[in-house]
This record gives C-alpha cells, structure tokens and sequence, in this order.
C-alpha cells in the first residue's frame, strides 16, 4: 500500500513537472536565415517566428514606399546605416524570409520608360502606376499601365514646391492642378478619360489642395472649396461631375463639405458671420460655423439644421454616421481664451429631423481641449481625444444603444502609406472591431474584449494594414535600430 502510495505521488510530480514545463515554454521560435537570402550582414538576419507573428531588428534606418504585394508579403525601399541610396527589401510572413530584393529594379517595369528623377510613384496596382518626374527628356505627371506606353497627364502639377494632386478613396480617379493650363483635371485610371474642371483657382488650393478637394465615395463626383479668409463666411464650395466635369452646384456658401455614404447629400459647415476665433492662419477643417447645411445633389435644395444654442458653435467638420444620420462636434465659447472649446457632440437624423443631444457622455472627459477627432464606423462612434503624454484617450458610443467605453493612456500612430504625419489613436477595422496602441503593445478591441496582438520590445510608430486587412505592417522604433513586424489579424 505505501510502495502504490509513493508511486502515486511521483506520477503527480512528473505529471506536474510536465505541465509546469509546458506553461514555461517559450512558444516563440528563432528562425536563422543563410546569408544568401539577405546579404546585407556578414553573419545572417534573424527572424523571430512567433504564435501569430513574424519579427526582425534591422539596421534599416529609414523606410520608404510601402507596399503590400499581397496579403503575406510587404515590398519597401530603406537605408541601411550609412548607405545614402536607398535599397529595396522585402518581408514574407508566409516563408518567414526577410531579404533584399535584388530584382526590385526588375519588377518595376516603369523605370524602363523613365530614366529622369522620380520625385512621386504610387502603386495603383501591380499593373498600374500614376508617376511624377523631373528631366530634361520627360518631365511632368504620367500613368503608366505594364507592357503599354506611358499616358501623360501634366507637363507641372508643382506650385511653391508641393506637388498638388489628390487620389480617389478608392484608387480609380486622381485630381489634380495642371499649372500649364491653369486648370483642375481629373483622370480616369481605368478609362483613361480626362475631365477638366472650369473652377476659379485660388491661393488656398495652392496652400492645401488635398483639403480643397473632396471625393464622393464612389468618385463619380467631387467637390471644391473656396475659403475666403479675407471674410469667412463668403467661403463656398462648387461641385463637378468627375466623368464630366459638368458643374452640379456653383458657390454654395460654406465651408468643410462633407459626402454622404449614397452620393446624393453633402453635408458641410454654414457660417452666419465672421467669428472673431477664425483667423488666416487656422486650417479649413478647425474654422468654426453656426450650424450644418445639407445640400442634396438630386434636387439642388438645401435644409440648415437648427441652430446649436446660444454661445455655440460647430467647430469641426460633420461627420456621416450612416445614410441618415449626423455627427456634429459642439463647442462653446470662452471670452477669456477667446476660443470655442470642445463641449458636446450631437446626432441629427435626417429622417426624423431630429437633433440629440450626447453632451452627458463627456462629463469625465478632458474638457476645454480643441485637439480632438472624430470618426463613425457603421453605429459606432469614435472620438480620439489628443493630450499630453499618456493623458490621449479614445471614447467609442454606440449610437443604437447607447453603450459607451473609454480606451485611456493610449500611444499616437501613423497608419498613412503615403507617408503623411498624421497621428491617430485607432483605427478601424471592420464593423465594432479596431485597433490601437497601449505601452507598445498592438490590441484589437471589438468593445467587449481587448486583445494583444503584438507586444514590441521598441516604440509603436506605424501600422499599416494588408489590402484585406488580414494582417498588419508594424514599424517600431528600438534604439537607433528599427523592429519590423508582421501580425496576423
């Protein structure tokens, strides 16, 4: 009976010490790669393979042109420690495989046609590239479709040295200045048509064309503001066909218009008089109005919504929640700072003609802060709140019921491929689901649970999505040396 006892015991102790060895173990493994694969180090690169990830410290010290080649594969360009010239890499989540792509220049079919200095190239597709250049043989804005000749779009689209073009949300068109002619065109990367817009141009579209120009979702139309700043409330906007170039709507009187999700209705910000706190120096989208006009493109009538109360203003641009309803960001007056200070954000159904107030959902937010903004995925509300250090913090409602969840201490990022430097605090990724930085860790919220996805021994600066968002492109600061990761969703 003893002799079966002590056996007993042992079998628990090497059952015990199996699991407790089990637990411990480091389920990340250390993939080595041979210096054929990446010859940029004498003694290899490491790969760090882990559960739902795959990472590399590089001596990468600048990263540029981002592209994902598909869904496992991000293609860049990057300077390797004291090298000035640019390298092309390439890091496969599938085969695990950080390497220099030697083929680069290769597989970049357009440098065939342009010798000259490239100054913009963005990747429309793999088949597909709209390209700015400087030379003495070509020079100007050009599409270029592989294995067909380059089209040629513009001789300058440059003014005081910044290149003035902007592209549709869904990559199918590009607006842009064509200084020879004085003129707005906008071109058709699949038709290959060119529409001319008959707008005035102005300095402000000199200063901030991307701001002045505005998309509709499907591009078929697209919208030109004029801000007047020598008298706010003169500022108007324009809209065009972006097939035909046929005018919809001249000088519509305000400011910040803003597309509806079906194309028929546009939002924007109407101002009743010149507000003290909008001076020449604001940028468009942070001038304050009295209240949100809807302008709808079928019927050419536009409605004002009811007035935001005395000592408010609309300090924001609208934001769409769905088809029907509204997001207007609030803000009262403060003589002593002499600014509109964030107050309240309010919901207004197109429908119903009703307008909510959700001003109860911020009492313990940071007040009197103008650094904030919003977004709307489907019923669900963000406001990104910007602070001091830690103090940034991301609020999310649901508008059907009502629900509210604060996200605090949460780290700025850039998700921009085109290298713009804005910060954000989260990102969308489908319906109730985004993402966001705390303490150098990568979480996707669907706002019952939080997940880390990616915990970095570096600082979390970019993230950039796969085309089917299955998978995320992290870049890390770590040192003077950059960690590149790729994270399954």
């Amino acid at each position: 009976m003893k002799g079966k006892k002590i056996l007993i015991v042992l079998c628990g102790i090497t059952v015990v010490t199996f699991t407790v060895a089990a637990l411990l173990k480091d389920d990340i493994k250390v993939i080595s790669l041979s210096k054929d694969q990446y010859e940029y180090k004498d003694n290899g690169v490491e790969v760090v393979d882990g559960e739902n990830f795959i990472k590399y410290v590089s001596d990468i010290n600048d990263i540029r042109d981002i592209i994902w080649i598909n869904e496992d594969l991000v293609e860049f360009k990057g300077k390797v420690e004291d090298n000035d010239e640019f390298e092309s890499f390439q890091f496969d989540y599938s085969n695990k495989l950080f390497s220099e792509d030697k083929n680069a220049e290769k597989d970049e079919f357009y440098r065939s046609h342009f010798k000259e200095k490239i100054q913009f190239v963005k990747s429309i597709d793999e088949d597909n590239y709209v390209i700015y250049i400087e030379g003495k043989d070509k020079n100007g804005l050009f599409h270029l479709c592989r294995d067909e000749e380059p089209v040629f779009l513009a001789s300058s689209i440059k003014v005081d040295d910044k290149l003035l073009f902007k592209m549709s949300n869904n990559n199918r068109k590009i607006a842009y200045y064509d200084g020879k002619q004085n003129i707005i065109k906008i071109y058709d990367f699949n038709t290959k048509k060119i529409a001319e817009i008959e707008h005035d141009i102005n300095n402000e579209i000199f200063k901030d064309f991307k701001s002045c120009i505005s998309f509709s979702h499907e591009a078929g139309y697209i919208a030109v503001s004029n801000v007047n700043r020598e008298n706010f409330k003169e500022s108007n906007f324009s809209v065009y066909g972006a097939d035909s170039g046929k005018a919809y709507a001249e000088n519509l009187l305000g400011i910040n218009p803003v597309w509806g999700k079906d194309n028929l209705i546009i939002a924007f910000t109407y101002l009743e008089d010149n507000s003290q706190t909008n001076t020449k120096e604001k940028k468009s989208r942070d001038i304050v109005g009295d209240r949100v006009g809807l302008f709808n493109l079928k019927t050419r009538k536009t409605k004002f919504i009811q007035n935001m109360g005395k000592g408010y203003k609309v300090i924001k641009p609208a934001v769409w929640s769905n088809n029907n309803q509204i997001i207007i960001a609030v803000g009262k007056y403060l003589e002593n700072e002499n600014i509109y200070a964030f107050s309240k954000v309010c919901s207004y159904n197109i429908k119903r003609n009703e307008l909510s107030d959700l001003e109860s959902y911020f009492k313990d937010i940071i007040k009197n802060s103008n650094d904030f903004e919003i977004t709307a995925q489907e019923n669900d509300l963000y406001i990104s709140f910007y602070g001091k250090d830690q103090e940034n913090i991301v609020k999310v409602i649901d508008i059907s019921n009502r629900d509210e969840k604060d996200f605090r201490n949460l780290q700025r990022f850039n998700t921009n491929i085109e290298g713009t430097n804005k910060l954000i605090l989260s990102k969308s990724l489908a319906k109730d689901k985004f993402l966001y930085v705390h303490n150098n860790g990568v979480y996707v919220s669907d706002l019952n649970s939080n997940y880390v996805k990616y915990k970095a021994n570096g600082t979390i600066n970019k993230i950039y999505e796969s085309p089917d968002k299955s998978k995320l492109f992290i870049i890390s600061e770590f040192g003077e040396k950059l960690e590149l990761a790729i994270v399954k969703l």
